[in-house]
């Protein structure tokens, strides 16, 4: 058996942080003997001598879950539903997922196909007579679906779940499959069923594991957070999170005989592991498994219908954004109002939706008309990405072909949709442009560090000559708009209005900033800051040239880099650049990296690719001309032609 190993895309929903991806939170229903650390010692035969503990436990995470407002699932052995299904009423009516872990804790890779079948299939229905819900979600014991016996998958989708969490991607004593995809894929026998990996990272040529259990308690807690944030930044996919109730239980009786291993693995860091789940809990966002748009295909009810979407709603369209690696500021509903108060943009925000209303992917887009211009749509103008966001790559393309049939029907030239990746259809794509990206130190001392001496030096001057840094919001507007239209002045482009800076800081309040830099109280560089997750980016800054000679730019960009890091986050863009020019130079010092930007085109018969930029030949007299217009002039006429380009 193969596997697809292009990892799909998957999304989910909302909780208690600033970091946008939602993870798998999950707790493995199972008593304290039934650990594979203590199967020598504790034969199966023997389970019933043992004090039960699992259900006083298992109250105390509902509780704890209850506080933090968050939902998880909850994979129960039949063992422990046989005898308590009170329990298991409990977690479904209290708004989680009830999913199968089996009967009683047996390997998968332990029974045989005919035995595995009936196991889950006995599981499932009592969890089922018990809840009075379907259950689609099972965890292997030990995740021990491996190569050795990868035929589970099938009798899973079989008997009518709908995913797994069973294959560990590492190489381990006990479990593993170390070629396996690190993110959740559909296995290539089967059809609709997805397997959701236990979390890794890959360092040094190496796999880590870092999902949970005996990871979570014997590793430091901010070594595993970094692992989460790691995943989340580098990644841009959920993480997956398992733990036992016995983990939280440092009272449980102790099994006499037990090897170091066996000690270290189960008793380690008990009474730690609660106030670490409630750290946890603070830092990510966190959903039960079946919930997550990241369903995709897997989980859609009926077909998918593309409509455009209003403008306001119950919060579905941001939370689906939120939710996603992919997802920016700039596909929120409130950077719609920016633009649509601000710039008059008409919108057409496309929403592919299943019969249930569950979102599985959108693409927004704005439509610019004008006689200069022409008439054309983008996804979306002044922002370097915002292409289609789904819950699979066919989704993506269904949005796309519905976007051009509706640009079909209003005329357009063309569509622009601005993405970070290539398409798989042969669309025809502008390469030109890269965005740089700088991958922040955990503090701002440690930034400084990495800084190359000659830099650091340019960052002191102005501080020589007593300039002013000022951190705000609004407030700035006034100061950041003044650097910013004589700069754009001398550059020869017409300027935004005013009011898309004002809009910004309005409308998506503490996720902007603005930095301002001033001599002689005289503001001479300036920049506007967003923030989305783990992500600062600076998508306008400008400075006075003459000014540039003592260095006014340098330390506007250093204090935007700490602003970045003391607000959390962990990747700074510093906006798009050809490659080799000028500002591409002048990001790479910082250590920023080029990532390839892909702006793909449908275009009308007869078009091609527009080239509607400064470097346009066609544009250089007008260019020229504005650069001599009186600033008045400039910034009267700039904003209605602004609002026109792409």
């Amino acid at each position: 058996m193969s596997f697809d190993n292009n990892p799909t895309k998957w999304f989910f929903a909302d909780a208690p942080s600033t970091d946008p991806i939602t993870n798998g939170m999950s707790c493995d229903v199972e008593e304290y003997f039934q650990v594979k650390a203590l199967s020598s010692r504790v034969p199966r035969t023997h389970w019933d001598r043992y004090p039960q503990r699992v259900e006083g436990n298992v109250y105390r995470i509902l509780e704890l879950f209850d506080q933090f407002d968050i939902k998880g699932t909850f994979f129960i052995l039949g063992w422990i539903a046989e005898r308590h299904p009170g329990l298991v009423r409990a977690i479904a009516d209290n708004g989680h997922e009830v999913a199968s872990h089996g009967w009683e804790h047996i390997s998968a890779d332990e029974q045989t196909r005919e035995v595995f079948s009936a196991d889950i299939r006995r599981t499932k229905q009592l969890l089922e007579d018990i809840s009075g819900i379907e259950v689609i979600g099972y965890r292997a014991a030990s995740f021990s679906i491996n190569a050795t016996n990868l035929w589970a998958l099938e009798e899973l989708e079989a008997s009518g779940h709908r995913y797994s969490s069973s294959i560990y991607p590492v190489r381990h004593d006990i479990y593993g499959m170390p070629d396996a995809p690190r993110f959740a894929f559909f296995p290539a026998t089967t059809e609709k069923l997805i397997e959701w990996p236990g979390p890794t990272l890959d360092i040094g040529g190496h796999r880590w594991a870092c999902g949970g259990g005996g990871y979570f308690r014997i590793l430091p807690y901010a070594l595993f957070r970094w692992a989460v944030r790691r995943i989340h930044a580098r990644d841009r996919q959920p993480s997956i999170f398992y733990f036992h109730p016995w983990e939280i239980d440092p009272l449980q009786p102790r099994v006499d005989g037990l090897g170091l291993k066996s000690r270290l693995r189960h008793y380690t860091n008990l009474g730690r592991t609660e106030a670490r789940l409630r750290q946890l809990l603070t830092d990510f966002r966190w959903d039960r498994f079946d919930r997550l748009p990241a369903f995709g295909t897997a989980d859609m009810a009926g077909p998918l219908h593309i409509t455009e979407y209003p403008a306001t709603d119950d919060g579905a369209w941001d939370r689906f954004v939120d939710a996603t690696g992919d997802g920016t500021i700039y596909h929120t509903l409130a950077w719609r109002s920016v633009v649509e108060t601000a710039l008059g943009y008409e919108p057409y925000y496309l929403c592919a939706q299943d019969d249930a209303g569950r979102i599985h992917g959108i693409l927004p887009l704005v439509r610019l008309k004008s006689l200069a211009f022409g008439n054309f749509m983008v996804s979306l103008p002044y922002v370097n990405y915002c292409g289609s966001i789904s819950t699979d790559p066919d989704v993506g393309r269904q949005l796309m072909q519905a976007a051009c049939e509706l640009g079909d029907r209003l005329g357009v030239s063309h569509i622009e949709f601005r993405d970070r990746a290539p398409r798989a259809d042969s669309w025809p794509t502008r390469i030109d442009k890269v965005e740089m990206v700088l991958e922040l130190e955990a503090t701002p001392d440690a930034q400084w560090d990495r800084l190359k001496p000659k830099l650091r030096a340019q960052i002191r001057r102005p501080l020589r000559a007593e300039a002013q840094v000022r951190i705000g919001r609004d407030e700035l507007v006034p100061a950041f708009y003044e650097v910013f239209s004589r700069n754009m002045r001398a550059l020869g482009t017409p300027v935004y209005s005013r009011a898309l800076f004002a809009e910004m800081t309005a409308r998506l309040g503490e996720r902007t900033d603005i930095v301002t830099v001033s001599v002689d109280d005289t503001p001479v560089a300036a920049g506007i800051l967003l923030h989305h997750g783990l992500t600062t980016e600076i998508p306008s800054a400008s400075s006075l040239r003459e000014y540039n000679r003592i260095g006014v730019n340098m330390l506007l960009y250093w204090e935007c880099l700490k602003l970045a890091i003391e607000r959390g986050s962990s990747r700074f863009d510093f906006g798009r650049s050809s490659v080799d020019s000028g500002t591409y130079r002048f990001k790479k010092q910082w250590g920023a990296e080029p990532h390839q930007l892909y702006w793909h085109y449908w275009l009308r018969d007869g078009q091609t690719v527009p080239k509607m930029n400064p470097d346009n030949a066609k544009y250089a007299l007008a260019i020229n001309a504005w650069r001599k217009l009186p600033l008045w002039l400039a910034n009267r006429l700039g904003p209605h032609l602004a609002r026109h380009l792409p």
